[in-house]
């Protein structure tokens, strides 16, 4: 008799760049070909699986090679998504502009890096400021489906951080002096005055906030700003976008930010990507973030980290740029 264990894992399998699903790929589980359905949306679903631990692998043309390993218990059902990188030999992309790193070393194929744009985003600003837990954010450039499906660094510096939380501590001064100067006139004599007091506007404030008197700090302020200096980190948040929301005029993140993100900062994209067989990244041009004469990269991988600077006048007839990347 058939004993049905209702085990099943779920692999949507996508491109890294395009984040659309891939069709062909071929997956074992175990180093063999298991059973599966195939989804027109992408998915390929693996059921009655028995209780135990999978080692997978994920072949696609053109792509690198992805593998993980989970254990499956029974009645469970799990989902994986997963985004595969071009292979430095790929016709997917070999009739369009992109960079090659060449890290001159197979003994790093298939390990994972991540690669960060050092060039900030000069058109994409934060005009409002998030809230640690939000999970929109308002930003100068409405609607622009070119922006959605990608990583993002936003970096601000400390100086940032501190200068709004003063400001925010002299609009709140300005506005208790105003109301108690609203609270002592006398409206019958001095109506003229009140109506100066009650037109004025959050820009006029705004504008005035340099004049207030600030002779009294707030302890728990300057903790606040202690605390700041000693963790470097704090001034980064990663962020993902995945939609937008035209009701409010933000883009939708994957995650909620994990702390305050004032405006003034700068936005830097990057990609988690994955080394080929033979010790090579493949990235396409993107013109939206890379239009510049000179781009700066830097290359994590593990513990290690490389910067790397291109000129993009350089690029060749095959619309091919490339860099040696050396980790020591």
């Amino acid at each position: 008799m058939r004993v049905i264990h209702n085990a099943s894992l779920i692999i949507m399998v996508i491109d890294v760049f395009r984040k659309q699903p891939i069709h062909d790929a071929v997956i074992l589980c175990n180093g063999r070909q298991n059973p599966y359905i195939k989804k027109d949306d992408g998915y390929y679903i693996f059921c009655d699986l028995q209780p135990d631990f999978y080692s997978v692998e994920i072949f696609s043309p053109g792509y690198v090679k992805k593998s993980f390993s989970c254990y499956i218990d029974f009645g469970e059902c799990k989902r994986v998504i997963l985004e595969m990188s071009y292979s430095s030999t790929s016709r997917i992309i070999s009739s369009i502009p992109r960079i090659l790193f060449d890290l001159k070393n197979k003994e790093f194929k298939y390990k994972n890096v991540k690669i960060i744009l050092k060039t900030p985003i000069n058109f994409m600003k934060l005009i409002h400021r998030a809230h640690q837990g939000d999970n929109l954010l308002i930003l100068n450039v409405q609607e622009d489906n070119r922006l959605i499906f990608q990583n993002y660094i936003y970096k601000f510096s400390m100086d940032d951080l501190k200068k709004m939380e003063e400001d925010e501590l002299k609009l709140k001064k300005l506005r208790e002096e105003n109301e108690k100067k609203k609270s002592k006139k006398n409206k019958s004599d001095e109506d003229d005055e009140d109506n100066d007091i009650e037109d004025t506007t959050e820009d006029e404030i705004s504008d005035n906030v340099a004049d207030v008197n600030e002779d009294e700090t707030d302890r728990d302020t300057d903790k606040q700003e202690e605390q700041n200096n000693e963790k470097i980190d704090e001034d980064v948040e990663e962020c993902f976008f995945i939609g937008y929301d035209s009701n409010y005029s933000a883009y939708i993140l994957l995650k909620s930010v994990s702390k305050d993100l004032p405006m003034g900062g700068s936005f830097f994209p990057f990609w988690n990507l994955s080394i080929d067989e033979s010790g090579k990244i493949i990235i396409p041009i993107f013109n939206r973030f890379m239009n510049k004469s000179s781009l700066e990269f830097e290359i994590i991988m593990e513990e290690k980290s490389e910067i790397v600077k291109i000129k993009t006048s350089r690029i060749n007839k095959n619309n091919l740029l490339s860099s040696k990347v050396k980790f020591e």
